[in-house]
């Protein structure tokens, strides 16, 4: 079981009008696997994309039989469907 959260922060808001400029955030998160390990990653979403970096930080040395500290992780992702929000134009 895994219990964690991120946090998204807003870098571009994108376009009001159109959807030609999409919002591009960077997420900041932190997770827990219980009894085993303490996640941090780190993501970038923009236009479809997301880019992002992970470490899993081993919390029991004693378990893990090649004896290293923990895992890191980097992975690239692609969205064929656009997520959109729905916005009021003022």
């Amino acid at each position: 079981m895994i219990i964690g959260t991120s946090f998204d922060i807003l870098l571009d808001e994108g376009s009001r009008r159109t959807t030609f400029e999409q919002e591009t955030m960077l997420s900041i998160g932190l997770n827990y696997r219980l009894n085993d390990a303490l996640i941090t990653s780190v993501m970038m979403k923009w236009n479809g994309f997301q880019v992002g970096l992970s470490y899993d930080a081993m919390m029991n040395i004693n378990r893990i039989p090649t004896k290293t500290a923990g895992a890191l992780e980097l992975f690239l992702k692609y969205s064929f469907y656009k997520e959109q929000r729905k916005r009021f134009i003022r």
